[in-house]
């Protein structure tokens, strides 16, 4: 009889997909598996550590830290002489068109109704 069910065993695992032979394996090895998965994330953390980021001042780098700087250095105004200064994250929309300029008309019909209908999200 146990020639039988060995066999039947056998015929079986075959006959099961990769996953399921997987998922059989994970289940009779829990402790390894727990083991594996505490040190994937211990690794994950520490080469995270190890790497880390390149931050300037307003966060960004490459091309979003190079458009934040223009926009500190062109529209940023001077506090007051004696008021607090309170810094809070500011969110940006910047709108791009080579062909249009911000003063031409076509471009304020174009974009204000999107400003708009976007600040009505923000609220």
């Amino acid at each position: 009889m146990s020639e039988a069910t060995t066999s039947d065993v056998n015929a079986l695992s075959q006959s099961i997909g990769l996953t399921a032979r997987l998922a059989y394996w994970s289940a009779r090895h829990r402790w390894l598996i727990v083991l594996l998965s505490v040190i994937v994330f211990v690794l994950a953390i520490l080469s995270i550590a190890m790497v880390g980021t390149e931050m300037q001042n307003g966060g960004g780098v490459g091309d979003s830290g190079r458009a934040d700087e223009l926009l500190v250095e062109r529209f940023e105004v001077a506090p007051l002489p004696g008021a607090e200064v309170v810094h809070a994250r500011i969110e940006r929309i910047i709108i791009s068109n080579p062909s249009l300029d911000v003063d031409d008309p076509r471009s304020r019909r174009r974009w204000i109704p999107l400003l708009v209908r976007s600040r009505v999200f923000l609220l």
